[in-house]
């Protein structure tokens, strides 16, 4: 069965509709600079590419003594900056703000100086680990281990480096010649520069680009390039494009010192849609596959007609398809090789596959350096998933705008009107379900659906490689032993099929495994209760919100089963529960708050208050106070704080939230800055 495969819609994949969403009101209202403005800009562009140059020879400098066996540390020499040169060019971009930048202007480096000064600073570092891995001490070679190697090393990157110095040099041409003639009058305009320096009428960009090339056409010749460039570029047919479009990639984002908007991903390559620039080693691709399970009341199901509003509103005219499998795949960029292994792993209790991303990321280029071992990574979603009405946000963080993703899930109680990106959207707000009537088919939802939705994935993977591992996190653990216990073979005859037999093997991090609570066999009485859940009961007992016998309609207590259920296998009655698992009441409107906060942090990560604190139009009118499901997070529980200043207290490893709620949280993140203007602020590791 091949797999229908589309990929992902990330919000760096939507970059380049962003960029032209947030500068459009600056074309309709374009306004000529100041002198005093214009020199505020030339000025800190000036600055900021001599700080990117400045850097970026450090870098070179690092990799140089790297290879001549004067630097153990390569890793540590980016960040190190000997004999201060780096930390002499950022305080005269700092002393340039403060000098020519009284008059702030109203698109380029309007964000301070401390913006434009990482924006310039970490591109160039981030260029040698793109080319050399996170670690280029491990990968960096020596004259005496490998004379060709780095050799080779020390070409690419100081070519590199002059292309991207290049494209700099360029864009500012274009910005000073533009400021003064006045036809650059807006951030449309300036961006347009990207223009100029693609075109590059003069040729001296593609003359940088040449000798970068001829770096590894010569420098390189006769090198295992797996060896020496084990970065982002591991895995492509054409490495020296790949080497071309980093340093583009790199120089954009330099240049957003200018404050132009993340659009570099169309300028690195000329494809503004593969999420190669600002993205990791990673390519992402989702992959949904029809699955044989078809639980009874499911949408999908035979026979199944959807009426719930809901539904038909997320989904449309005919609802959804819930019978699916489906997964996230994670491999190298630009990699047509096939992989050694693949791991697919289950998340855990409340979570989808988007934090495994993180993972991915690391483990991936990790064993390939380490052992050589091609991996690709696998994120099982689970159906239940599925319900998940996301489709507001990546519209909210296209534009990095809150209060869109705001308004998305929680408008209709602010009383706000609609906005205008998504009344062009979706035209409408987020569906959220209630615990009971509305979705009660999730009880159908046993361990043996999952499995068999599991199943469909793993045996994808195996028409890849036969090299399969199955993982869990947490309570994802579960969900990986019950799958591994699970016979396929339900006929009743023949031998088994378990689960277990098409995997190389089981890893379970952070969770129990889905053993039960006792060592001891289960009771007759408790296996009979499961199978009359299994059979009907608990669906009939989630939707009426009542006991209900195994037929899903007959009312029961436990008390009085014998005669209430009398005649039904087995004659159990089941409690009344909600369609979905919750930990102290909460309901699916706290979870959707973190992506709200995330599309904040796009943009306003330690400076403006969480925006769901803050109140919309009038006193007290604000999403903490007036949206029922978002009670937990008011205060004193949660404080007056920032975006990082809020995920630092909550998911940082000092923090109650670790040591009460679980560990899965905790995470080491910094310490608690001061108190400022009322918000609660984050020291990161950084």
């Amino acid at each position: 069965m091949s797999p229908t495969a589309k990929t992902e819609r990330r919000p760096a994949l939507l970059a380049l509709t962003a960029w032209i969403l947030l500068v459009a009101p600056n074309a309709h209202g374009a306004t000529p600079q100041s002198a005093a403005q214009a020199k505020c800009i030339t000025g800190m562009n000036k600055a900021g590419a001599k700080l990117s140059a400045t850097q970026g020879k450090a870098d070179v400098t690092c990799v140089k003594n790297a290879g001549a066996g004067t630097e153990a540390d390569a890793t540590a020499c980016l960040t190190r900056d000997d004999g201060g040169k780096v930390a002499s060019a950022a305080d005269k971009m700092t002393g340039t703000a403060e000098k020519s930048c009284a008059s702030t202007p109203d698109f380029g480096p309007n964000q301070g100086a401390p913006a434009a000064i990482a924006a310039a600073s970490s591109s160039p570092r981030a260029l040698v680990t793109d080319l050399f891995g996170d670690n280029p001490t491990a990968t960096l070679k020596t004259a005496a281990s490998d004379a060709a190697i780095a050799s080779c090393q020390l070409a690419v990157v100081g070519t590199s480096q002059k292309l991207s110095d290049a494209i700099i040099k360029e864009f500012g041409t274009c910005k000073a010649a533009g400021l003064k003639d006045g036809s650059i009058d807006s951030a449309t305009r300036l961006a347009g520069c990207l223009d100029t320096v693609t075109a590059d009428l003069g040729g001296k960009i593609a003359a940088a680009a040449d000798k970068a090339k001829a770096s590894l056409s010569s420098g390189c010749n006769g090198v295992n390039l797996a060896t020496a460039l084990p970065g982002f570029c591991l895995g492509y047919t054409n490495v020296a494009d790949c080497v071309v479009a980093r340093a583009r990639c790199r120089a954009c984002g330099t240049l957003q010192m200018d404050n132009l908007g993340a659009f570099c991903d169309g300028f690195d390559d000329g494809v503004p849609s593969n999420g190669t620039c600002y993205e990791t080693l990673l390519s992402t691709e989702r992959v949904s596959i029809a699955s044989p399970a078809e639980p009874a009341h499911t949408p999908g199901s035979p026979g199944v007609v959807v009426t719930n509003t809901k539904l038909l509103t997320q989904f449309g005219p005919s609802g959804p398809d819930l019978n699916r499998s489906e997964s996230v795949r994670w491999r190298l960029q630009g990699s047509d090789a096939t992989p050694d292994a693949i791991l697919i792993l289950v998340p855990g209790f409340g979570s989808g596959v988007n934090p495994l991303r993180t993972l991915a990321e690391n483990l991936i280029p990790k064993i390939l350096a380490d052992k050589g071992i091609q991996l690709e990574v696998w994120g099982f979603s689970r159906r239940d998933d599925l319900l998940e009405d996301r489709a507001g946000i990546p519209i909210a963080a296209a534009h990095k705008d809150a209060s869109i993703a705001m308004d998305w899930y929680y408008g209709e109680e602010l009383g706000l009107t609609l906005s205008p990106e998504l009344v062009a959207g979706p035209n409408r707000r987020a569906v959220f379900y209630n615990a009971q009537d509305d979705i009660p088919f999730l009880a159908n939802f046993t361990p043996q659906v999952y499995a068999e939705d599991m199943d469909v994935t793993v045996k994808a993977a195996l028409a890849i490689t036969p090299n399969v591992f199955l993982g869990g996190h947490s309570a994802g653990t579960g969900f990986v032993a019950r799958y591994a216990s699970t016979d396929f073979n339900t006929s009743g005859s023949g031998p088994a099929d378990p689960g277990y037999s098409r995997l190389r093997g089981l890893i379970l991090m952070e969770g129990g495994g889905g053993s039960t609570a006792s060592s001891a066999p289960l009771s007759d009485d408790t296996l009979q209760r499961i199978v009359a859940k299994a059979d009907g009961g608990l669906f009939g007992a989630v939707r009426d919100n009542a006991p209900r016998c195994v037929d899903g309609t007959t009312a029961c207590t436990i008390a009085t089963e014998a005669t209430d259920c009398a005649g039904q296998v087995p004659p159990k009655c089941t409690l009344a529960q909600t369609s979905y698992t919750s930990i102290g009441g909460l309901k699916p409107q706290i979870y959707a708050a973190g992506e709200v906060g995330a599309v904040q942090a796009l943009k306003d990560p330690e400076k403006g208050q969480v925006i769901l604190q803050v109140d919309q139009g009038t006193p007290g009118n604000n999403a903490i106070a007036k949206v029922p499901g978002l009670a937990p997070l008011a205060p004193p529980i949660i404080p007056a704080a920032t975006i990082e200043g809020l995920f630092g207290i909550f998911l940082d490893d000092d923090g109650a939230n670790a040591s009460v709620l679980s560990p899965a949280l905790a995470t080491s993140l910094g310490e608690q800055g001061p108190n400022v203007g009322g918000l609660a602020t984050w020291k990161d590791i950084d």
